[in-house]
């Protein structure tokens, strides 16, 4: 959930934004506030779902446009590659300060 909070900018998540179906399965509602050219990263994470990373990860501008392009502007789109490349950077700084391991779940 926080990993794609910060992917598209969400920084309104709270418990009246959390949904649970009776099998217990997270529904994320009302973004709302999300997908704005604001740069910042809206939360903190200190593991990483793995699987989810890597296709965060090898994300491009093309890809996006492509995906999103007709609901969202340019710059839109360049801020989400530039929360990720944030994400990046701070993925680094938790597996320098701990260990791979300690850091992506499988």
């Amino acid at each position: 959930m926080k990993m794609f909070d910060d992917l598209i900018g969400n920084n309104d998540r709270n418990q009246g934004n959390l949904i649970y179906d009776p099998e217990y399965h997270l529904i994320l509602i009302d973004h709302s506030r999300a997908l704005t050219t604001d740069k910042k990263l809206p939360s903190t994470f200190s593991r990483v779902d793995r699987r989810t990373w890597e296709r965060m990860d090898t994300l491009t501008y093309e890809e996006l446009e492509a995906a999103v392009g007709a609901w969202i502007g340019k710059g839109e789109v360049r801020a989400i590659l530039a929360r990720r490349d944030k994400m990046r950077e701070e993925i680094k700084k938790l597996v320098a300060k701990t260990s791979e391991p300690a850091v992506f779940m499988r």
